[in-house]
């Protein structure tokens, strides 16, 4: 992506295809020419998800690809895998309040 070039072989040879030196330099193929593949993919990402618990630790998602600006996907490989944006992380990490109340037990027996 983002430009870069191919190469080839271009041997001269006769009809039986052994080497040979009197081919016409004037009528030589390119060896090399220039490419141009588009721009390059990067990382796109989604926004997260619910997290899986509402306290005491749980996690979250998101969807993370490499593509390009024009919406074709490529595998992580393409991208820099070391850029990488993360797709899971911890959320609602505080400890749980237990809900307390008060109960009341039954009257004990009347006292003189």
């Amino acid at each position: 992506c983002a430009g870069g070039f191919q190469r080839r072989a271009v041997v001269c040879q006769d009809e039986n295809g052994y080497p040979a030196s009197n081919c016409d330099q004037g009528s030589k193929p390119s060896e090399q020419r220039s490419c141009e593949s588009g721009s390059c993919p990067q990382w796109v990402y989604g926004n997260w998800g619910e997290c899986t618990k509402s306290c005491g630790g749980g996690t979250r998602t998101r969807l993370v690809v490499c593509q390009r600006p024009s919406g074709e996907r490529f595998n992580d490989l393409s991208c820099e895998v070391l850029e990488k944006p993360p797709d899971r992380e911890q959320c609602n990490t505080q400890n749980c309040h237990r809900h307390t109340s008060w109960n009341a037990g039954p009257w004990s027996a009347v006292r003189s």
